[in-house]
């Protein structure tokens, strides 16, 4: 008999805490930055950690002055590691065991695992009140890409709702899910250009 059950998302957990900004205020130093930034917060760093080093982050220049990616983002690092040059050698292509780039893929994975782990202890995404905390939109799909198992359904509507918070609702699913709820309250307090519409059909 066929089981009808939604299939759980990927990585969801019950045991989340909302953000409350001014707690990681001072909680992103420039040396923890650049641990993180070097791929040395190793699988074993507290999510407590992590949680101030990325929601720290919102209170640096770095991040009030850039709309760009920032580094806790899937993207950036993405982009470091697909550049043209990491691909231009022919021997790349042949054998993946000559890559010397071997420590760079490793950080890619630990930021992946790490951001994505740090967003999913912020909330379930299910209603505004336990909404997913993100400090950018690119955020928002990278984490649907991960708990949607890479088969993330058809958006059906994206809606910027009061005080920051976004809604992508989704046609019908094998997840059971209607809509997520997202937090980027944060980028728009210290300034986000050209916000996205209001409400948008997709």
């Amino acid at each position: 008999m066929k089981n009808n059950l939604p299939i759980r998302l990927l990585g969801v957990r019950d045991d989340f805490r909302k953000v409350n900004y001014e707690e990681y205020k001072d909680s992103c130093t420039k040396e923890l930055l650049q641990q993180f930034l070097d791929g040395k917060l190793g699988k074993d760093t507290p999510i407590e950690t992590l949680r101030g080093l990325m929601y720290g982050y919102t209170f640096t220049d770095e991040y009030v002055n850039s709309f760009q990616d920032s580094p806790f983002s899937v993207r950036h690092w993405e982009d470091i590691l697909y550049n043209d040059d990491f691909f231009e050698d022919d021997d790349f292509l042949e054998d993946d065991d000559s890559l010397e780039d071997d420590d760079l893929i490793d950080t890619y994975q630990y930021q992946t695992e790490q951001i994505i782990n740090t967003i999913l202890s912020t909330g379930d995404g299910k209603t505004l009140e336990t909404a997913f905390c993100v400090i950018d939109v690119y955020q928002e799909y990278e984490l649907m890409d991960e708990i949607f198992f890479y088969n993330m359904p058809r958006i059906t509507r994206q809606s910027l709702l009061a005080d920051g918070f976004d809604c992508i609702e989704f046609e019908p699913n094998d997840f059971g899910v209607e809509k997520l709820y997202f937090d980027v309250h944060r980028r728009f307090d210290v300034g986000y250009p050209n916000p996205p519409r209001k409400d948008a059909d997709l």
